[in-house]
């Protein structure tokens, strides 16, 4: 485990990246996964609560655990970019730290909650850099999430829990909130877009505990992703937000990313 430490251009401040990789000498090149943490976290949690190495063990990929802020790895209107940095940037900065392959076959993205949205917004927006995607309890659906926290009714009540989440909170980061629909934001959008060339995306997981807030949105998200014939995986089991479904959830998407267990020599 490598705690990675340098100077964002996209951010313009100091950022830090967890990374993790095989024990013993590399020799080849590694695949490499982008692990999104979710709202409320940094780069640390993902280290903290699972047993990465044991997980990824005879894996030959590197684990990117970078830090996405409060961000919905978002170019915020506040003036932080997350998306440039995460899009861009970062990628660039790893191949720079690392001997990791620049095939799409050998680039992966996963996260939960924020960050299931941030690896769906890689695999829709840079299709062309990801072979698979997966999302955990994904918060995916920007428009009826925010339409839901705005309401006073029951139905807020119930999704939000202990969340505290507000107009203020979600127009610190995209700005003005009647025109997220139809934006990279929404991505819906971004998957309408992709009507009729859906062969292009990168194969999707998705799973979601049956206990979740997000349940009933991940399962509009499925249908979603069925209906337009892309190439896709949902899974769901008893479970709610937490660390118990996660640690679950990353170890099925391990298996279904079926990582190379030998360098790539090339």
């Amino acid at each position: 485990m490598i705690s990675c430490n340098f100077y964002s251009r996209a951010l313009k401040r100091s950022t830090r990246f967890f990374a993790a990789l095989p024990k013993e000498t590399v020799r080849g090149k590694l695949q490499v996964l982008y692990l999104l943490h979710g709202g409320g976290d940094d780069e640390t949690k993902w280290i903290r609560r699972v047993p990465i190495e044991r997980i990824f063990s005879g894996c030959k990929v590197l684990v990117i655990m970078p830090d996405g802020g409060l961000s919905y790895y978002t170019d915020t209107v506040c003036g932080e970019h997350y998306w440039t940095y995460l899009s861009q940037e970062l990628p660039e900065v790893v191949k720079t730290y690392f001997n990791v392959s620049e095939k799409r076959e050998d680039t992966f993205a996963a996260g939960l909650s924020m960050g299931g949205y941030g690896a769906m917004k890689l695999a829709l927006l840079k299709p062309e850099n990801f072979a698979k995607a997966a999302s955990f309890s994904g918060s995916l659906d920007m428009v009826r999430e925010i339409k839901v926290v705005l309401s006073d009714t029951k139905e807020r009540k119930e999704f939000l829990g202990d969340y505290e989440m507000d107009e203020t909170f979600y127009t610190s980061i995209f700005g003005n909130l009647d025109r997220v629909k139809g934006s990279p934001a929404d991505i819906y959008y971004l998957l309408e877009q992709h009507r009729g060339n859906i062969e292009i995306l990168p194969e999707i997981y998705q799973c979601c505990g049956t206990e979740d807030f997000l349940y009933g949105f991940n399962l509009i998200f499925r249908d979603k992703l069925k209906e337009m014939g892309a190439r896709a995986v949902f899974e769901q089991w008893s479970g709610g937000h937490d660390w118990v479904f996660w640690e679950e959830a990353l170890r099925r998407a391990v298996r279904w990313f079926s990582f190379k267990k030998e360098y790539i020599l090339c």
